[in-house]
């Protein structure tokens, strides 16, 4: 639940943005798309301070655990003045680009408006980590809904001009995200200061100075998760980026139906992680037969989801495409793309559960490398033949990308069902018990 109120978040801001303006929709689109790698990124590193502060916790080592956080802090401040030096310089990055004028205005705009809210984001990322951590998922999900409804109030005040503020498009969505990354922040604080959940010990009664050899350790836990995050949305970047020459209508429909694709996935991310857990437990119980049955049983849940996602979503494409924008040529554009990203959900179904069971048995690195080789060996070149060159058939912007990713998730999807079964069954032979 707390993802998906995450990725709404992403969708108001471009469903509120795309009924202001095409230009507005694709300059809030170019934005998101060059934040959304540099979050994840730190956002990763943030969520390898988890199994640290659940071992210490259940070792009821408590200063351990607050030790640990204010490490995760430290990561914290570093990457959020990485990140905003990187956007209040973002003009000069855009030129290299052939972005309209118009677009590229509201692109910087939003993102130097977003810095503001950046350091508030990666904190809270660290605070919801620890009380994850501490197996306490009540705090984030509360922060969640009341930034989403801060973000969509202040949304329609500064987008469109209201209560007396002037309306500033694209840039007024920045503003308001980074506002709501500030109110999600303080609420954090407020909860573990004042919840009796956290009588335990009083994080913010101490003070830890950097220290390089457990900030390393959170960053090679952290690491393979902002690899795997940076690899996903820096392809989805890269895609937005090249069809920026296309003009507003292009990038907005490509962007909403990436969007629409984010949303679809987090219906299956339940499953993905439960599946984990599952794999995992009947492993530590040393059932792998019981296990394997898990992960196929799993799978098969998935690719149900993809199935009947697929359809929904080929039928529903008008509609859907009427909720994200007013303007006709991007709506018909994008209900398009949608019959194109119908299947590809079909197959990120399979491919993202499949993964999921592979980390139960805590195997990363393999999958790991065949998102690199479906997403930028395949997909991405082959996109870019498809929709920026006449090499193989004429130009077919957007809807060749994502032809490229179509068929760079289906191979992944079967390379990933592949391994799943070939570690399964190794493990089934390997381990001295198999009690079913």
């Amino acid at each position: 639940m707390t993802f998906l109120l995450q990725i709404a978040a992403g969708v108001l801001d471009t469903i509120m943005s795309g009924h202001y303006s095409a230009k507005d929709l694709a300059g809030v689109s170019i934005g998101s798309n060059i934040l959304l790698p540099m979050l994840l990124a730190s956002v990763g590193l943030a969520m390898g301070l988890v199994p640290i502060v659940a071992q210490a916790n259940g070792a009821k080592h408590y200063k351990q655990v607050f030790r640990a956080v204010y490490q995760a802090f430290w990561i914290a401040v570093i990457s959020s003045a990485v990140i905003c030096v990187v956007l209040i310089n973002i003009e000069s990055f855009l030129f290299l680009f052939d972005i309209n004028k118009q677009i590229r205005r509201v692109t910087s705009g939003y993102l130097q408006a977003i810095c503001f809210g950046i350091p508030a984001l990666l904190v809270y990322s660290v605070l919801r980590s620890y009380t994850e951590g501490l197996s306490l998922t009540r705090p984030a999900l509360l922060a969640g809904i009341i930034s989403l409804i801060a973000n969509a109030a202040l949304n329609y005040i500064l987008i469109y001009g209201k209560l007396g503020f002037p309306a500033l498009g694209g840039v007024g969505c920045g503003w308001a995200t980074a506002v709501a990354y500030w109110i999600s922040c303080i609420f954090m604080v407020c909860y573990i200061i004042f919840s009796r959940s956290f009588s335990a010990g009083y994080l913010f009664g101490h003070f830890f100075s950097p220290n390089w050899i457990q900030i390393q350790e959170q960053i090679k836990l952290g690491l393979p998760i902002s690899i795997k995050f940076l690899i996903q949305a820096g392809a989805f970047t890269l895609i937005t980026l090249s069809l920026s020459r296309y003009g507003a209508t292009v990038v907005a429909a490509h962007h909403i139906t990436a969007n629409i694709a984010v949303l679809a996935s987090a219906f299956w991310a339940g499953i993905t992680q439960a599946l984990t857990i599952r794999v995992g437990h009947f492993l530590g119980l040393n059932r792998p037969s019981a296990a394997r049955l898990s992960a196929c049983i799993g799978v098969c849940l998935g690719a149900i989801y993809g199935v009947v996602g697929a359809i929904g979503l080929f039928y529903l494409a008008t509609p859907v495409a009427a909720l994200y924008t007013s303007d006709i040529a991007i709506r018909s554009l994008t209900v398009e793309l949608l019959s194109i990203g119908a299947l590809y959900l079909m197959v990120a179904s399979i491919h993202d559960v499949s993964a999921g069971a592979l980390r139960g048995y805590k195997d990363t690195k393999v999958p790991l490398l065949l998102v690199i080789f479906s997403l930028w060996v395949i997909s991405l070149p082959l996109g870019y033949s498809l929709g920026m060159t006449n090499v193989i058939v004429q130009a077919w912007g957007a809807k060749g990308f994502w032809a490229g990713l179509l068929v760079g998730m289906s191979i992944a999807a079967l390379l990933m069902i592949n391994r799943l079964r070939r570690v399964s069954n190794r493990v089934v032979h390997s381990m001295p018990y198999n009690i079913f």
